[in-house]
C-alpha cells in the first residue's frame, strides 16, 4: 500500500513539475525570441494559457498540501513513519532519470498545447510543433528540457529535506496548532451579539491571553538541568 502511496505521490509532483515547467519555459521562450530570433511566432498572440496552467498547478499543489496536513494527524493514531517512508521513497523515484524524461516529455506537449489554445482562440491556422516553440525547435526543446530538469532536482532535494526533518515538523505544526486553537476556540464560542467588532483593542487582549500561556514547547528554551 505504500509503494502505491509513493507511486501516486511522485506521479503528482511530476504533474506539478511539468506545469510549472510548461509555464516557466513559456515565459522565457517569448523573451529570448525575441532577443535570439528573427521571427518570434509568440509576437501578437494574447497568452491566456498560462492562467491555466497556473490554475492547475495551484490547485494540485493544494490538495498536496491538504492531504499531507491530514497525514500529520493520521500518523499519530497509525504509524509516525508512514508518510515520512512515503515521502522518501517518492524522492528516490523522482530521482530516477526515466521520471526526468517523464517531466520534459509532458512539458512540451503542455507548451504546445498552450499556444496552440492561444492560437486557436484568435482564429489562427498556424499549429505546427515550431510554431508552437516560439519558431524554433532547438530554442523550444532547449528551454523546456533545461528547466524541467532544473525543477525536477529541486522538488527531490525539496522532499528529501521533508523526510529528513518530519519528526521536527510534525512537532512543530502540532505545537502551533496547540498554541492558536485555545484562542480561536474561545472567539467562537461566544455569541455573536456578545462579540465585540474587531479591532486593535482586540488583536491585544488575544496577544495577552496567548502571552499568559507562554510560548509553544519548540520555542521554550531547554534547562540544563532538565
Amino acid at each position: 500500500m505504500r509503494r502505491h502511496a509513493a507511486i501516486a505521490l511522485t506521479g503528482i509532483v511530476i504533474l506539478v513539475a511539468a506545469s510549472a515547467t510548461a509555464l516557466i519555459s513559456h515565459i522565457l521562450i517569448d523573451q529570448l525570441g525575441d532577443r535570439l530570433l528573427t521571427t518570434d511566432t509568440y509576437d501578437y498572440v494574447e497568452h491566456r494559457s498560462r492562467f491555466v496552467v497556473f490554475a492547475v498547478a495551484a490547485s494540485t499543489v493544494a490538495f498536496m498540501l491538504s492531504r499531507l496536513w491530514n497525514a500529520v494527524f493520521a500518523d499519530a493514531r497509525r504509524s509516525p513513519t508512514c508518510m515520512r517512508d512515503t515521502i522518501a521513497r517518492a524522492a528516490r523515484l523522482c530521482a530516477h532519470p526515466l521520471a526526468r524524461v517523464a517531466t520534459i516529455v509532458f512539458a512540451i506537449v503542455a507548451v504546445v498545447a498552450m499556444e496552440d489554445f492561444d492560437v486557436l482562440r484568435i482564429g489562427g491556422a498556424d499549429l505546427s510543433v515550431q510554431a508552437a516553440l516560439g519558431g524554433s525547435l532547438w530554442l523550444g526543446l532547449g528551454v523546456t528540457a533545461l528547466v524541467a530538469a532544473l525543477i525536477m532536482t529541486f522538488a527531490t532535494l525539496g522532499m528529501r529535506g521533508v523526510a529528513r526533518s518530519y519528526r521536527l515538523l510534525v512537532a512543530v505544526v502540532r505545537d502551533v496548532l496547540l498554541a492558536i486553537l485555545p484562542v480561536s476556540g474561545n472567539l467562537r464560542s461566544l455569541d455573536r451579539r456578545e462579540r465585540a467588532p474587531f479591532s486593535f483593542t482586540t488583536l491585544r487582549n488575544i496577544v495577552r491571553r496567548a502571552a499568559k500561556r507562554g510560548p509553544p514547547p519548540f520555542l521554550r528554551p531547554i534547562s540544563p538541568h532538565t
